[in-house]
């Protein structure tokens, strides 16, 4: 006797749907509060939230909440400034 996994219909399982937007945004809000203690995604940038989970608007918000260390300045020393989309997430 052999048993089969059951077929089960998903909204993202055709070759034209895609992911549920809403449970792909609660996947990241969990990563961010749980997760991204001990994980990273640091080859991820903040760009790649746009269209995604968020918006433009969102993300460059979402980017700015974090510091990011950069420079040097005119005097030569390194400083920190909100986060930008171009940004990579932090370690």
């Amino acid at each position: 006797m052999t048993l089969h996994a059951p077929h089960l219909h998903w909204s993202h399982s055709g070759h034209f749907d895609s992911l549920d937007h809403a449970s792909v945004r609660r996947g990241y809000q969990v990563y961010k509060q749980v997760c991204a203690a001990c994980h990273s995604m640091r080859f991820l940038a903040y760009r790649n939230l746009v269209g995604v989970t968020h918006t433009e608007a969102e993300a460059k918000a979402e980017a700015e909440e974090s510091q990011v260390l950069d420079g040097p300045n005119e005097s030569g020393e390194m400083f920190m400034r909100p986060g930008k989309l171009s940004d990579y997430f932090p370690k």
